[in-house]
């Protein structure tokens, strides 16, 4: 795995997967808990809270330990504290563990760390790219259910943002601006011609993986399914094709 091909957005999304699917939590991310700041990852279990910051460089690491938080952390040690989740962890890329593991036990017993590791699964499951490497100390025995109202909110939120993005009325009004040429027919419209397609030699390989299988295509990545065929256009472009619209279409030269 290429460190620099890894981003804290790879990480935040197997880590969500994590704590829904593995550890059936609630969860959301970048989650403001009032005075003890934001967080990258909050969980709920319904019985202890996580705050989980991610990191993919050693420095942006050291810089953590900087923040206010880590004073509430100290604070809130064996005492019923509100905003302060009971375990905190840190989670990396699996390169930078080694190191980080170092830094992170130098200030103390309490943290819990993470690492992210997308080569070890076969298949594309985002929770199974994290991995326990070390287990935190529990802060403080104090289950705040404030922390789950916060999680509840900012997962509303995300939801918006989501939904206003996906179905703005103001992109699918731009998407339907021109003329409409639905009513145009052979016999009402001056200027239809007859034409026939160039026969073009293109190449073509069936694909039988049993997932199927990703290409990028002028159009943005696109899935084929097992028994497709992926092509090779004149100008080098990829794209997949359904393996009955293949048979119907083409034949091999």
């Amino acid at each position: 795995m290429k460190l620099e091909a890894v981003n804290s957005m790879h990480v935040m999304t197997a880590l969500m997967c994590y704590f829904r699917y593995k550890r059936n939590a609630l969860v959301a991310s970048e989650v403001d808990l009032y005075s003890y700041g934001k967080s990258d990852i909050v969980a709920d279990t319904g019985k202890v809270t996580y705050d989980v910051e991610i990191k993919t460089t050693i420095n942006d690491l050291k810089r953590d330990f900087k923040k206010y938080k880590h004073s509430m952390l100290d604070y809130a040690a064996g005492k019923s504290s509100y905003w302060v989740p009971n375990y905190f962890y840190f989670c990396l890329p699996v390169l930078l563990i080694d190191k980080a593991k170092v830094i992170i036990n130098e200030q103390g017993n309490k943290f819990g760390i993470l690492s992210y590791d997308y080569e070890n699964s076969r298949f594309y499951i985002p929770e199974k790219f994290i991995k326990s490497v070390q287990i935190g100390k529990k802060i403080h025995n104090r289950y705040d259910t404030g922390i789950r109202k916060k999680i509840v909110k900012r997962l509303s939120s995300e939801l918006c943002i989501i939904y206003q993005d996906k179905y703005d009325i103001r992109k699918e009004e731009k998407m339907f601006l021109g003329f409409n040429a639905d009513k145009i027919t052979l016999d009402n419209f001056e200027g239809v011609f007859k034409c026939r397609k160039k026969p073009i030699v293109i190449h073509a390989l069936q694909i039988n993986f049993p997932e199927g299988f990703i290409v990028t295509t002028p159009s943005g990545k696109v899935k084929g399914e097992p028994g497709d065929y992926l092509m090779f256009g004149p100008s080098g472009e990829k794209y997949p094709c359904k393996k009955d619209i293949f048979e119907k279409t083409y034949t091999k030269v």
